[in-house]
Formats: structure tokens, sequence, C-alpha cells
């Protein structure tokens, strides 16, 4: 046989593929994410929240933990950095396609396998883990088992199957072959624009308004955001020192107001997780613009961020994430350590701190119920960020903690049934979930209130001028730090005054 040619056994038959070293091979798996356990039919909640899920978990199977358990079923001479390099990872629809490139075709194929089988492997020991940590941690409060709260967990993890296993190719990569098939897949794309927009429009599933989200969740609509504009979509539009008479100002009122009626109504409200079914809905914006605006109401406000995986406060507030949280956790720092007042008066921030390892754990330690009445004794109300409910399982063992539960809608992300399944979730450990913010929702729908404001302030605001204004972060100028004090000094100065006046 020519040393140029290598045979392959691949289902019941032998392939014989050319292994030539100048030329590359790349062979694909497909895994199919499914966002429920329950048997059945999936509904078209189920198949968005499996294409969200298929988006989120592209990205993560190239960090480097993930990378570095493949490497470990493969050649010993196969680095993490040779196989960043050969992956590609796409996702379609609710499948990931994982390709791989090598020289050798049988290893392409191989590699692209082990990645898939890899990824679910550690995806689903991850959830398992997830769910025993929380049952230990219910033990550690007191809280008997309950199989109806046990099902329901095991309900809510995620399937990843492999759908179609990677084969060697008996062609090589050709990279002109792929600029083809791309412009042809774009001008297809082109053709079918307006097929996909109706089919969007007509099994569109989204939260439409303040009535739709009372409907299908029962919870109340505490406020309802504007869609603003902004050049960078990345950043938070925050609510700054100079724009107080601004929509968007007066809608966090409404907010705040609306929290205090609950807590009237419902009981004790002095702690409080901010929470949001998927990624990317504004759960954070919203923490942080809640909190300044109860803050300006004359209260004592801490804001915590409770993110251990993705942490976003020291960036939006320009403070160092090197003590936070984690620290208090560990034992190695105290709460008056890293506590920071703003420049907003009244306001102080807790970042997370390093990333644990195992952020669940750490925050299920008897440390953490501790921590939270130990913030609360010093503020008048306490905000946690959280992560996503339906992601991980850190924001059911926050919800256990406080006193309610705040989530955050996205009008145009957020989807039906995942967040049916988030609200029924965190209900199993605190049914004080007081409302939602209905986040983004476009002028036209809910434009009325906004008219009259406009007219309002345009005949006696003398700041606006009838001209809304949105300021992106009121806390930083460009990579300049601005208006902060970091002065834990000044925080246990006010802790005192505050037990002296109680």
């Amino acid at each position: 046989m020519d040393s140029h040619f290598r045979g392959c056994w691949c289902s019941s038959s032998w392939v014989f593929v050319r292994n030539d070293p100048a030329l590359l091979y790349e062979a694909s798996a497909k895994v199919l994410v499914e966002g429920r356990q329950t048997p059945g039919t999936p509904s078209s909640g189920d198949i968005r929240v499996g294409q969200e899920l298929a988006a989120f978990y592209s990205d993560l199977i190239l960090t480097r933990p993930i990378l570095q358990s493949i490497t470990e079923n493969l050649a010993p001479d196969y680095t993490t950095d040779k196989l960043s390099a050969s992956l590609s990872i796409s996702s379609e629809g609710s499948f990931i396609r994982i390709a791989a490139v090598d020289e050798n075709p049988v290893t392409a194929a191989l590699v692209a396998n082990t990645s898939a089988r890899t990824f679910i492997d550690v995806l689903q020991a991850r959830q398992l883990d997830q769910i025993a940590q929380f049952q230990e941690s219910l033990n550690d409060y007191g809280i008997s088992q309950d199989l109806t709260l046990l099902a329901a967990q095991v309900s809510g993890l995620q399937t990843l199957t492999i759908v179609e296993e990677a084969l060697p190719p008996p062609e090589p990569f050709n990279p002109a072959n792929r600029l083809r098939d791309t412009l042809l897949a774009g001008v297809i794309g082109l053709s079918l624009a307006g097929l996909i927009v109706f089919g969007v429009e007509y099994f569109d599933d989204s939260i439409k308004s303040a009535e739709h989200l009372q409907d299908i969740t029962g919870l109340v609509s505490l406020g309802i955001v504007p869609k603003q504009k902004t050049e960078n979509i990345a950043k938070p539009i925050l609510l700054s020192h100079d724009a107080q008479g601004s929509p968007l100002s007066e809608t966090y009122k409404y907010v705040v107001l609306n929290l205090e009626f609950s807590a009237l109504e419902k009981g004790q409200l002095n702690t409080l997780v901010v929470a949001s079914a998927l990624p990317s809905e504004g759960k954070t914006t919203n923490a942080v613009n809640t909190a300044i605006a109860m803050a300006r109401s004359g209260k004592s406000v801490i804001l915590v961020d409770s993110d251990l995986r993705k942490p976003s406060l020291h960036e939006i507030f320009g403070i160092s994430e090197d003590k936070g949280l984690t620290n208090v956790l560990l034992g190695n720092s105290s709460i008056e350590e890293v506590l920071v007042e703003t420049s907003v008066p009244g306001l102080s921030v807790v970042v997370s701190g390093p990333i644990p390892p195992d952020s669940t754990r750490v925050l299920r330690t008897p440390r953490m119920a501790e921590v939270v009445k130990e913030l609360e004794d010093r503020a008048d109300f306490v905000i946690f960020d959280s992560p996503p409910v339906l992601a991980v399982a850190d924001s059911i063992v926050l919800a256990s903690l406080v006193d309610g539960v705040l989530f955050v809608v996205d009008a145009h992300k957020s989807r039906r049934e995942s967040l049916v399944r988030a609200v029924q979730n965190v209900r199993q450990v605190n049914q004080m979930v007081v409302g939602a913010v209905l986040n983004r929702v476009a002028p036209k729908s809910h434009n009325e209130h906004y008219h009259y404001y406009h007219q309002y302030s345009s005949n006696g605001s003398p700041s606006s001028n009838g001209r809304l204004k949105w300021v992106t972060n009121p806390f930083r100028n460009g990579n300049k730090h601005v208006g902060l004090e970091a002065d834990s000094k000044s925080s246990k100065v006010r802790f005192e005054d505050r037990q002296k006046e109680k």
C-alpha cells in the first residue's frame, strides 16, 4: 500500500484517505442541546431555550478548563494550545458543531469526537454536582429533603447528545470551497430573509407587555424600562447625577416605590436578589439603577456582586476586584474592609473578589448566611446581583437566604417557557418573588407615560428642555475613574453612627 494512504474502519467498511502532511483535513461532530429532562414532544419554548443554550455552550467549550479535560483523553503530546488552534465551534439552532482540523484525517475525526464526548461528560458532572451541593445546603440550613424540589431541579437539567459523529474526511479541506459555500449561503440567506422575519413574528413568544407577563407568570410589573439608544450596547446605561429628572430616573422611582409597597403588603423586605432566567437580559444594569434610585430616596443601600462566575460591578464602579465578597466568605477580610462607598450618597458596593473554582460551594456555606445578616444590619436595604437562574444553581442558593427576589425580564429576549421555569425554580425556595422589571420595552409599546412626561418636562423642567438624556456611565470617563470614594474608614464611621442611632 502507498505510504501516503491510510485505512480506517468506519460504518462497517474500510475507508482509504490520503495522508499528506501538506494538506489539512476537517472533521466535525454535531451535538444536540435540549433544555429539559421531561419526556414528550418539545414545545416552541423548549426549542428556543435549546437554541440559547447552544450559543452559550459554544463559547464555553473553548475555555481552558474544558480544553484541558479534552487533552487528557487525547495523545500525551496533544497540548491545549494545539487543541485550541485546531478546533472551531459554531451553533446552528439547537445544534453545536465541533470541527477539528489536522494533517491526518483520522486524527481530525478523533479530536472532534473526543471533544464532543468530553464536554458532555464535564457538563453533566457539573450539573449533577450542583444538585448534590444544593441538597447539602438545604440540610445545612435545616430544610428537609423534598422530592418535589429534587424533581424540579432534575427537570431543569440540560441534555446534550451527539447526533452525528465525526468521520475521517476522504478529501482535504479547501479554504476556497469554504469561501464559495459561505457566499452561496449568504445569497440563500438574503433570499429567505422575508420568510424568516415572518416566521419569527408568527412564532414569537416574547413577553410583549406587563399584562402578558402577569398572565403567564403571576408576576406584577414593578416598572417598565424603555429601550435606550447607546453607542456601545456592551456598556450599561446608568442613572447619572445630572439626569434625575429624566424618564429613566422616573422609571426607577416607580420601581423603588413598588418595592416599598411590596414590603408593606408582604412583610419584611430588607434583602433582595435581582435575577433573570438567562444571561444578557439586563439584570446587572437594573440592579445598579435600582440601588442608585433607592439611595437617592434617602435610604442607605449596599449593592453586592454575588455573581461569582462573571462579576461586573467592579468594572462599572471602577473598583479593584482584589478584595470582595469571596474574601469575606473565606475569612481573609472583614466586611468593613471590602465595603466601598460610592459618589452616590448612601450607596456602598461590595464587589465579588477573586473568582472561586466552585462558586456554588462557596455560596452555600453557613458563612454566607452570616454575611447576609451582617450586611442587613449595616444598611436599610441590601441588593444582590446574581447569576442567571437557568444557567447555574447559585441564584437558587442566594434566593433561599434573602427576603425577596426581583426578576428582570427582557421584552425582546426573554422567552415564555424559560421565564416560567425560572420563576418556578425560585419559588421552590422563596415564595416572595416580589415582581419583575420589564426591560428594554420599545417606546411605541408603552409610550403613553413617556408622552405625558415629555410634555410635563418640556413645560416645567429647565434642565431637560423636553429632551431625553441617556448617560452610558456616570461613574467613568473613558478609562479614568471619576467620583468614587474607596474609603473603608468612612464606611466604618457611617456604620458606627447607624449603631448609635439604633
